[in-house]
């Protein structure tokens, strides 16, 4: 079922800008989008069917804040609950997919990252618009992917979910090229008074 999208002042004191917006919702912005979500991966033993362990990880995805035609991310994983054998430590990693007219950067962090109980991971990547003539949209997406030994699990989000997870960029407007989020409707506001 696809997520809610909420009009958002970029502020905030967190990690980032959405940490004390509601969890689950994709926060934008004109010029960048937010997510905080609690994610649960398991993991099971493909041969027994046993469940090896289960993690809770609460995450912030996205900051992606717009210069010129490019998209800073940022990527924030916090290990909140764990089970089974996954007490001790577990790997995570994140892969940012680039659809359509788009050049991304080397990932947040290098490969799988040993993650335990509380400790967190924080990467950052740049994604570009390529094309260079009329406009296009970036179409964002992300896997998570947690493993274990043998064992591995994966949750996939962004633009399968929400319209708030595309980005938009031209040059038919103005000298210059740019990028906004266009679920995101400018808006006047003028006092009656």
């Amino acid at each position: 079922m696809p997520k809610g999208v909420a009009r958002a002042a970029a502020a905030g004191g967190g990690i980032a800008w959405c940490d004390d917006q509601q969890l689950g919702v994709v926060h934008v912005t004109r010029t960048s989008i937010c997510e905080g979500q609690v994610v649960d991966m398991k993991l099971i033993d493909t041969e027994s069917g046993e469940l090896i362990g289960e993690a809770f990880l609460t995450q912030a995805a996205g900051r992606h804040q717009n210069t010129d035609v490019s998209f800073r991310e940022d990527f924030f994983p916090r290990v909140q609950g764990v089970s089974g054998a996954l007490i001790s430590s577990f790997n995570v990693a994140v892969k940012a997919e680039c659809v359509s007219a788009c050049q991304r950067g080397p990932g947040p962090w290098a490969g799988p990252a040993p993650v335990s109980l509380l400790s967190e991971k924080e990467g950052t990547w740049q994604r570009n618009w390529t094309k260079n003539t009329l406009h296009d949209s970036l179409m964002l997406a992300y896997t998570l992917t947690t493993t274990y030994a043998n064992t591995k699990a994966t949750y996939t989000w962004g633009v399968n979910q929400s319209a708030g997870w595309e980005v938009r960029c031209g040059n038919e407007v103005g000298a210059l090229p740019g990028c906004v989020v266009p679920s995101f409707t400018p808006t006047l506001e003028i006092p009656t008074k």
